[in-house]
């Protein structure tokens, strides 16, 4: 084998590594594509199914403002009758007034407690308060805060790897011919 021929078989070596890595190129970049794109659909679907559930909170919401009405109607009413609140439960309109009170003030979670969960006056506006509160809050926003990334993730890595690839399978193309037309040549 003379030099030429050893120089030609190594430029083919590298022609054929050229287009090798630009197919490796390629297939990372449709997997990783496909990764990103199902892990955003997915989160898609999961937050689409969240949103869809607001409305579910929606109508908490609504039965929730009754109930607040009611409580307040009634608190209105013993505050009217000069029933002063009061913890103990011997008096039965001092307790419930107590209890309506604590319920209704919002800056502390008294709902949680299960003197208030078991209570008849206020014990369906806190299962209202505790449901609404454990249904996860979607916005439109919030969804598309969730997939974005990923799609557009999916899409810079696809337009990166493919161009990158094709380039090196396209550059490897150009050499093999231009390796083929100088031994043509020589010949």
């Amino acid at each position: 084998m003379n030099m030429g021929e050893k120089n030609a078989e190594m430029k083919r070596q590298q022609i054929r590594k050229g287009n090798l890595a630009g197919k490796t190129l390629v297939l990372v970049g449709v997997i990783v594509t496909t990764v990103l794109v199902f892990i955003g659909a997915r989160n898609y679907i999961e937050a689409s199914r969240c949103f869809a559930s607001n409305t579910n909170a929606e109508s908490l919401g609504v039965d929730l403002a009754a109930e607040t009405k009611s409580l307040r109607d009634r608190q209105a009413v013993l505050v009217n009758k000069g029933v002063i609140d009061e913890k103990d439960s011997s008096d039965k309109e001092g307790y419930e007034l107590y209890l309506i009170n604590k319920a209704l003030d919002t800056s502390y979670n008294n709902c949680a407690s299960t003197e208030f969960l078991e209570s008849e006056v206020v014990g369906r506006y806190c299962d209202l308060r505790t449901e609404l509160a454990a249904v996860p809050q979607y916005t439109k926003d919030a969804v598309r805060q969730r997939t974005v990334p990923y799609f557009i993730g999916a899409f810079m890595i696809l337009v990166v790897f493919l161009g990158g690839g094709i380039r090196l399978i396209k550059d490897a193309r150009m050499f093999r011919e231009k390796l083929d037309q100088s031994e043509a040549d020589e010949q």
